[in-house]
């Protein structure tokens, strides 16, 4: 008996020290996160997002790989295509849904949500234990009524502010914030959502001299009242302190042109001249997004007033859409189509960068000529050149339609334009 007793106690004694007081742990992670965001510099990370949608019964329908640079500026988010300094708001002032038709995209991962969470009054936090499979995770549920939240939904062009609850997550050693869940509650039954869940997580970053907590992984999930369910990933990577310094980049390119010491000229090319174009690099659905920056080079040479341009002159130019529709019906194919879209918009010359805006016209291959004889044997769409969905003629964005789920636009692959 007295044995029996005593191994008791022990296990008492021992389960008392486990204990924690949850409060006072809390307190010290909501300094610790604030010490980390409160006076965070201005910086920029590229943002890249695989969106996909699958059905009722599972089947992927549609696929997009997006990239985007992001700006964390005065507790704001706001985005610019790679490589440009061009910030706006999330609606890419109002361009960005425009070409966006399908899928979840969604804001607020890098300051909104720490600032709700552990800087906001209105959130009610409470301990849930430790986690982990080495119990190395201390683990919070929160929850922020309508009336505090500034979770905002929007479906289909309806937009809705909701109630959200979730979990957060620290590491027992540091107290740093490793995950972050949210989910929508209370959501109008007028709204096209049955659920949305949000899961980011966080590591550190040197910033300004200083580590700082970022975010580091998102995913997004809405799924409609008809089980449709829309699925967004994304990484961020390369965040770096932002100067507001104008530039054009191309990453892993001879710095030639772009980069040329002192001044350089903009010009304009005049309206109705022809460019032929080969691309200077492949691209595909594996590897490419849009928002990438492209290069292609003049496969004749144009000759317009005092402007003439050798044959392989640099044509500068990025990615707008790169979409994969699994069941095409909306665009006449009962099988995969990729929707493509380009934009060239400056001759990297001599001179300097000579600007234009033109529209998409081809190339269109004869009745009796193998259109892979055009652009090499890993494009093929038939007898009829390129399906062309929108010349932009008013918007400068090319859109072709490609059949087939494997999408693979060769090194070499032309296409026609004419300026505007």
């Amino acid at each position: 008996m007295v044995r029996l007793v005593a191994l008791i106690l022990l296990a008492a004694g021992s389960l008392a020290a486990q204990a924690i007081d949850g409060t006072a742990l809390l307190i010290r992670i909501r300094q610790h996160v604030r010490e980390s965001i409160v006076d965070v510099p201005n910086y920029t990370c590229l943002e890249t997002m695989d969106r996909t949608t699958t059905g009722p019964k599972g089947h992927e329908e549609f696929r997009e790989r997006l990239r985007v640079e992001v700006l964390v500026a005065d507790h704001k988010e706001l985005f610019a295509w790679p490589g440009s300094t061009d910030f706006a708001d999330a609606d890419f002032g109002n361009s960005m849904v425009d070409w966006i038709d399908a899928g979840a995209i969604g804001t607020g991962n890098f300051w909104t949500d720490l600032h709700n969470v552990f800087v906001a009054s209105g959130t009610s936090v409470s301990y849930a234990g430790l986690a982990g499979v080495d119990k190395s995770l201390y683990r919070f549920d929160f929850h922020v009524p309508s009336l505090s939240s500034r979770y905002i939904l929007s479906i289909a062009g309806k937009t809705a502010t909701t109630a959200y609850s979730g979990s957060f997550w620290v590491d027992r050693n540091s107290l740093d914030l490793v995950r972050l869940d949210t989910r929508a509650e209370d959501i109008p039954p007028d709204l096209d959502c049955r659920e949305e869940s949000t899961s980011a997580t966080y590591g550190r970053v040197s910033l300004g001299g200083k580590e700082r907590l970022l975010a580091s992984a998102s995913e997004l999930e809405i799924v409609d009242r008809n089980s449709y369910r829309s699925h967004n990933a994304v990484v961020f990577t390369g965040c770096r302190h932002y100067g507001a310094v104008s530039s054009l980049s191309f990453d892993d390119r001879p710095a030639s042109s772009t980069t040329r010491e002192g001044a350089r000229k903009e010009l304009k090319l005049p309206a109705d001249v022809t460019l032929a174009l080969k691309m200077d690099g492949p691209i595909t659905m594996e590897e490419s997004a849009a928002g990438d920056e492209i290069v292609a080079v003049l496969d004749k040479p144009v000759k317009s007033g005092d402007i003439l341009l050798a044959k392989g002159t640099r044509v500068l130019g990025r990615i707008r859409r790169l979409e994969r529709y699994s069941r095409a019906r909306q665009f006449g194919s009962p099988g995969a189509v990729t929707m493509v879209a380009l934009e060239f918009y400056a001759v990297d010359s001599r001179e300097g960068l000579i600007r234009f805006k033109a529209r998409l016209t081809g190339p269109v291959a004869m009745a009796t000529e193998r259109i892979s004889r055009l652009r090499g044997p890993e494009f093929t769409t038939g007898e009829e050149g390129l399906d062309i969905v929108d010349d932009g003629a008013s918007s400068g964005v090319g859109r072709f339609r490609v059949p087939g789920k494997n999408l693979r636009l060769a090194r070499g692959f032309r296409t026609l334009w004419k300026t505007e």
